[in-house]
């Protein structure tokens, strides 16, 4: 039986998207700091997705890893059930996210948030772990950096998203606000990433399979 290839280096995958993902929010802070037009550089957290944001390369660096993955013949076996279990993971992470936020004050919305990312991590598991491993990483990676930038902007009163909070979070004091933020970084955007470029990685597995079967018909 012939073995799969390696797979590709964890090291340009992770560090080219990081810097991109990086100079992209430097791009969104000074945006804000300087004043632009807020329907591109909005100062508001939350729900508010700015077409100027990290969340765009989500997808698009987990399609990117996924096209490589697949291509060194670690693609999963059925890439319609990866992207359904990653979607799914996704879903249950955002409803426990809105379930804490909704109905829990500080410091339970963390617990929720912890709750729901085990969900996500597990349905990306199981997926497609060879992905899970870059989709992962990067996320990390980009989130720890998005944390050590939003201690600098509390401490500064930069007044950017990053420093956004609701109301009703009940974190008031400066190092209560700073724990939530840094849990939300860790414990909603990692799994989210995971969940969502795992997604796009299992679509893009989907379109490689798809034309493997088109070559070989021809």
């Amino acid at each position: 039986m012939t073995e799969a290839p390696p797979l590709p280096r964890l090291g340009p995958w992770v560090r080219w998207p990081l810097v991109l993902s990086l100079v992209v929010l430097a791009v969104r802070i000074a945006g804000e700091l300087s004043d632009w037009d807020p329907r591109w550089f909005p100062r508001e957290g939350g729900p508010t997705l700015s077409p100027v944001g990290i969340w765009p390369l989500i997808p698009i660096v987990g399609f990117l890893q996924g096209f490589a993955v697949a291509g060194r013949g670690h693609a999963p076996d059925r890439p319609g059930l990866a992207l359904v279990l990653h979607l799914l993971g996704g879903a249950l992470l955002a409803a426990a996210v809105a379930i804490g936020m909704q109905s829990l004050r500080w410091p339970m919305q963390p617990i929720a948030a912890a709750a729901g990312a085990l969900l996500a991590f597990g349905f990306a598991w199981r997926a497609w772990p060879e992905l899970l491993r870059y989709t992962l990483a990067y996320g990390f990676c980009l989130r720890a950096g998005v944390v050590a930038v939003t201690a600098l902007a509390l401490a500064l009163d930069w007044g950017t998203h990053l420093e956004y909070l609701p109301a009703e979070s009940g974190a008031t004091s400066p190092l209560e606000r700073f724990a939530l933020l840094a849990a939300t970084q860790l414990l909603v955007w990692v799994p989210a990433t995971v969940a969502l470029g795992g997604a796009a990685g299992s679509f893009a597995a989907l379109i490689r399979g798809r034309r493997a079967d088109d070559a070989l018909d021809e």
